[in-house]
């Protein structure tokens, strides 16, 4: 944990159900230090007077194995006028105190329930409501009291619409300032919202809306147009604003934390899409971690860079408005613009910036020369959650803002969390030496109040060093996915490690723990087979991204029809002169890092690399290779070179091929070579053996190599007749003698 602010560690812990007076405590002295907790005998007590008392009585108590409630009787007990009191009466007075001081810490917070997202909204609205809250590209500007006025009649309208606790508001709009306004209305009115991507076929979106059953889905008018299939009642934010302006329902003064506050869906191993059910009270229990990690302050500017529909927004829109911030919405196009995301960093002078890997990596190539961006100073902070991260990009990272910068630039935070654990669940500071001495994705160790587990398949703990299932417990795991009981049987199992009642879930993810902290290591099912090797696609995307000049690197299998599998991979950058990336070095690099069999037969530079709605790498939308030819094309000159051409040609599925380029420059590999191999038997009557393909990899040196060769005729194997007695193989014959050798050996008996 870095030194953090007072402040944001206070408020953070006033945020929950069950807070204690202690924490109610501290909460007011960080938000209201001067206003009255209580009346003392001798006049009012400020809370800054009263939390200064409770740290230091509470630092002598808890040496002597007391909790915080006996130091915060102890210094009630110095303000009442007790004096000749019954131990009865001390006791009534002391209560009447603590409710006293609790009621004052829920009046300087501005509101009753600081245990659920609405509450908290209402509290940052209370302390900071002539600040912005929300800006977009659009240049909308929203103070606080205009957030909380415009989402008050949103609520009002999707009450008079059915909304309301665990019912399902869905959303699909915008990214911009209204979206917010959409997302705080949807909470205060004590429902979830539900977000729809829109970028999604209507066939999965009509699989979620029939799973879901939203009572309401706010869209725009021309999303309206194009889901007039969904059977869903559908509504401008504008529509159910207006309606709400003029109703009288009112809003929940308290949302329990147990009801939903999103359900995101997520991809199912079956094809069908399920619903994580995250509650209020997980939401409010990350935020209260957070501001434990963190020192957000109302002074911090956030970017909105990820999509509403994947849960690292929550960690951007949620702790932002609890830390009374300033939340900057980017477009969609921002997003996947890097040089458009640097000019907002600078513009808006954000501080505080949560990415994907996959998105850092083209955010480090916009501020590498010879890109001419420039990254803002402003910046603090930087959050890194969604895939594993490359720490050699760290390190090149690391590099430039010594040399550009001269400073090591923002604090650098490795953060792990599936949907179904509230985003966060681990931390790890990225300084320069940890890195340096790091080469596994280290993802540090778990916030406060969870739980981390490596285990093998009896769930037992492994060993240190040994990869295992990793698992995950405690008070920010999700309900569980919406009506698939039989799933969350599977798969929110009962922790062995924890209290009675207490959940822990399986990520599907695998991790190694080493020094008490945790390595990412992937996907249990990120494994991929290609000509009998397994491999890590992560492995070879980090060996592409040691080459010089890449910014960017994804790896993908892709198997033309007809064709041998092709490892295949895609690299975003530039070279040193600002040129095009040479691929053969690219390639070289590759082989310098990973064994043969991971090197890919077919590299190609592409601009960016795709992302999906989540900021991660769309691996499904890489480009179909395209074998180009590198070298200057010579045409096959002799009879022989010609034939073999063809041949080649044909096992690689290209129309022509330079006489004088290696068949491995053009995606080759050793499959290939074997079936190119047996087609020069097969079509030419050519003695060619396959390592006479790898020494003479180009069509002029094999033809060359093999000219003046036949096929040499074998006989044909035909079937004789089966003798009375089967004489012994060769195998046979070794242990038939071993044993006469030595009759008392036991090396070939099986027990």
């Amino acid at each position: 944990m870095t030194d953090l602010d007072p402040m944001a560690v206070d408020v953070s812990r006033g945020w929950g159900v069950d807070q204690s007076t202690a924490d109610l405590i501290a909460f007011g002295a960080a938000v209201a230090p001067e206003s009255a907790a209580l009346e003392g005998k001798g006049g009012p007590v400020t809370f800054a007077q009263l939390n200064a008392q409770v740290v230091a009585i509470g630092g002598v108590l808890a040496a002597q194995g007391l909790g915080p409630d006996a130091a915060v009787g102890a210094s009630i007990s110095a303000h009442l006028d007790t004096k000749g009191a019954s131990p009865e009466a001390v006791a009534a007075a002391t209560r009447q105190a603590v409710d006293q001081i609790r009621a004052a810490a829920f009046t300087a917070a501005g509101s009753v329930d600081l245990g659920s997202l609405s509450g908290i909204v209402r509290s940052t609205v209370y302390r900071f409501a002539d600040r912005v809250a929300v800006t977009d590209m659009d240049g909308t500007s929203l103070t606080y009291a205009e957030l909380d006025a415009q989402s008050t009649a949103v609520a009002a309208g999707l009450i008079e619409a059915g909304a309301g606790p665990e019912r399902l508001v869905g959303v699909a709009l915008d990214r911009d300032a209204e979206l917010i306004v959409a997302l705080v209305g949807i909470v205060k009115a004590g429902a979830a919202y539900l977000p729809l991507d829109r970028s999604h076929p209507v066939e999965r979106l009509r699989s979620i809306v029939d799973d879901a059953k939203p009572q309401v889905v706010l869209v725009d008018g021309d999303t309206a147009a194009k889901w007039t299939d969904l059977d869903v009642p559908m509504s401008s934010v504008s529509e159910v604003r207006d309606r709400g302006r003029n109703s009288d329902a009112p809003l929940p003064e308290n949302v329990n934390p147990a009801h939903p506050a999103y359900v995101m869906y997520t991809s199912g191993s079956t094809g069908k899409p399920k619903g994580v059910v995250v509650t209020n009270g997980d939401v409010v229990t990350l935020l209260s971690a957070m501001g434990r990690e963190y020192d957000y302050s109302p002074n911090d500017v956030w970017t909105m860079f990820q999509s509403y529909a994947f849960d690292v927004s929550v960690g951007e829109i949620w702790v932002s408005i609890a830390f009374g911030g300033r939340l900057v919405v980017l477009d969609h196009y921002t997003t996947r613009s890097p040089g458009d995301f640097v000019e907002v960093l600078e513009r808006e002078r954000v501080t505080v910036v949560n990415l994907t890997p996959s998105a850092f990596y083209q955010l480090a190539g916009a501020v590498r020369p010879p890109a001419q961006g420039r990254l803002s100073q402003s910046v603090r902070s930087m959050i890194f959650v969604g895939e594993a991260l490359d720490f050699e990009q760290v390190r090149r990272w690391h590099a430039d803002r010594r040399q550009l910068d001269g400073n090591d630039g923002p604090e650098l935070n490795n953060m792990y969390g599936p949907t179904e654990a509230t985003v966060y669940m681990t931390r790890r500071v990225l300084t320069p030496e940890f890195v340096a001495a790091t080469f596994a994705s280290d993802v540090g160790m778990p916030l406060a109040g969870t739980d981390t587990y490596v285990l093998d398949s009896r769930l037992a703990r492994v060993p240190e060093g040994v990869p295992g299932d990793l698992y995950i417990a405690g008070p920010q795991l999700a309900r569980g996915y919406s009506g698939r009981f039989a799933l969350n049987a599977t798969r929110f199992v009962a922790d062995p490690f924890g209290s009675a009642g207490q959940r822990m879930y399986q990520t599907g993810d695998v991790a190694i723990v080493r020094n008490g902290s945790i390595e990412f290591l992937g996907r249990a099912d990120d494994q991929i087979k290609l000509r009998g090797f397994r491999i890590e696609l992560g492995e070879v995307e980090a060996a592409l991204l040691s080459a010089a000049g890449v910014n960017a690197a994804a790896a993908a299998v892709y198997e033309l029809e007809g064709h041998p599998a092709q490892l295949v991979g895609y690299v975003v950058g530039a070279a040193a002169d600002g040129g095009e990336l040479d691929v053969a070095a690219v390639k070289a690099a590759a082989k310098d890092r990973v064994p043969e069999y991971m090197v890919p037969d077919v590299i190609m530079t592409m601009d960016q690399l795709p992302l999906n709605v989540n900021g991660k790498l769309d691996r499904k939308a890489l480009p179909a290779p395209v074998i180009t030819s590198r070298a200057e094309y010579e045409a096959p000159a002799t009879e022989a070179e010609i034939a073999i051409a063809e041949v080649i040609g044909q096992v690689l599925g290209l129309e022509r091929i330079s006489a004088t380029e290696s068949i491995f420059e053009l995606g080759g590999n050793s499959l290939s070579a074997a079936q190119i191999s047996a087609r020069c038997a097969e079509d030419l009557g050519l003695d060619v053996a396959v390592r006479d393909v790898f020494e003479a990899p180009t069509v002029r040196d094999l033809a060359t190599r093999v000219t003046g060769r036949s096929l040499v005729e074998r006989p044909e194997l035909v079937a004789a007749e089966r003798p009375a007695e089967v004489p012994l193989s060769y195998a046979q014959r070794r242990i038939w003698f071993l044993q006469e050798l030595a009759p008392t050996s036991t090396v070939y008996h099986i027990p």
